[in-house]
């Protein structure tokens, strides 16, 4: 449901109409993963425990790509790390979940996935290496990045330091900007969306749930709905998208960086759209007192319910971040110093929405 109105909800495995609170469909019985924290194109999640023995540590799939361990999971497949014999590189591999395989819907999600994500080019964004079928199975291969998602960085560290969180803002800015030059809007911005790699570079992924700028409203194409915490006005009002609903994803990321805390908290999707279209946050100053007035006026003004009220470009994101004078660092555990002694990576799901992360979301 988006914006007082009902949308229609699909079950991927039998196709019956379902309700957004509905916990198993009442047609064929299959169990629902709660689907207020992902919505992707009328359809949701559904989670069952089909065999996936053939994906197990060792064995090799399409003849090329041997898997060494599966490391995530959500609502339209699994992820694994693997050795491409072919390139001789450790990879990702999204496989998507069988139920869908034969659903071009689905299937067109990751055909769209691929086809967006290899035309930005930027080191900030995780590069797609190709969209295959083998076994009677389509998958995508992509960038193995080592490192931690900012969900669990942030997670892990309470909130990150002033100049740690305007750096990552920063490069996350980067990565947008190269996708809005080619005409892409993410839609689905979060943290767990967001790889931080051993070096400390941020890696925007997750392309899954954009659609081309102009494409955005044209007849017989189904809006996305991303996820309910980081969901912009208008995109919870179901109205057509630029890359303006990027903005406000990033000026609530930018927020949980620097207070360790999200910007709403609701129990429910409409709880949530409430808040996105009428409540006005409180400034992160408030909850961190280390967070300089320029930067507390950076991030609520990405956070404007009308858009024209925004930052119309992640250039201009960037530039005021620039401007931002960080204080000292009180002496503590930095998130930086954790980051570095972090070794683990791999490329994850999250609730409906793939990602590339050490775990889910």
């Amino acid at each position: 449901m988006m914006g007082g109105r009902s949308e229609p909800i699909f079950c991927p495995k039998c196709s019956a109409e379902i309700q957004a609170d509905d916990r198993a469909c009442p047609n064929c019985g299959a169990a629902i993963e709660d689907v207020s924290r992902t919505l992707t194109s009328g359809f949701i999640s559904i989670m069952t425990n089909e065999d996936w023995e053939r994906f197990a540590p060792g064995n090799v799939f399409a003849n090329r790509y041997t898997i060494i361990e599966e490391i995530g999971h959500g609502g339209m497949g699994r992820v694994y790390k693997a050795i491409d014999r072919s390139l001789g590189i450790t990879v990702a591999i999204k496989i998507i979940r069988p139920e869908y395989a034969s659903n071009p819907r689905v299937v067109e999600l990751f055909k769209q996935e691929t086809v967006l994500a290899r035309s930005i080019t930027s080191e900030n964004v995780v590069r797609i290496h190709d969209l295959g079928e083998a076994e009677n199975t389509k998958y995508i291969s992509m960038d193995f990045v080592e490192g931690q998602n900012l969900r669990d960085l942030i997670h892990s560290s309470g909130s990150l330091t002033i100049s740690t969180a305007v750096k990552f803002g920063q490069q996350i800015c980067s990565g947008l900007a190269a996708a809005h030059k080619e005409g892409i809007i993410h839609r689905d911005l979060k943290p767990s969306n967001i790889m931080i790699d051993k070096t400390g570079r941020v890696r925007v992924m997750d392309f899954g749930l954009a659609k081309t700028i102009d494409r955005e409203g044209a007849p017989g194409v189904r809006s996305v709905v991303g996820t309910p915490e980081y969901l912009s006005p208008e995109q919870a009002r179901g109205e057509k998208l630029d890359q303006r609903t990027d903005i406000y994803a990033l000026g609530l990321i930018l927020y949980e960086m620097v207070t360790g805390r999200p910007v709403f908290e609701a129990e429910s999707l409409t709880e949530y759209i409430k808040k996105h279209c009428e409540i006005n946050p409180e400034p992160p100053s408030r909850w961190n007192h280390m967070v300089p007035a320029g930067l507390d006026s950076i991030i609520l003004r990405c956070l404007k319910k009308d858009r024209n009220e925004r930052y119309q470009t992640a250039e201009e994101v960037c530039q005021a971040l620039d401007r931002v004078v960080a204080p000292e660092a009180r002496p503590r555990k930095t998130a930086r110093s954790r980051l570095l002694r972090y070794s683990a990576g791999a490329a994850a799901c999250d609730h409906g929405a793939l990602c590339v992360l050490p775990g889910g979301r």
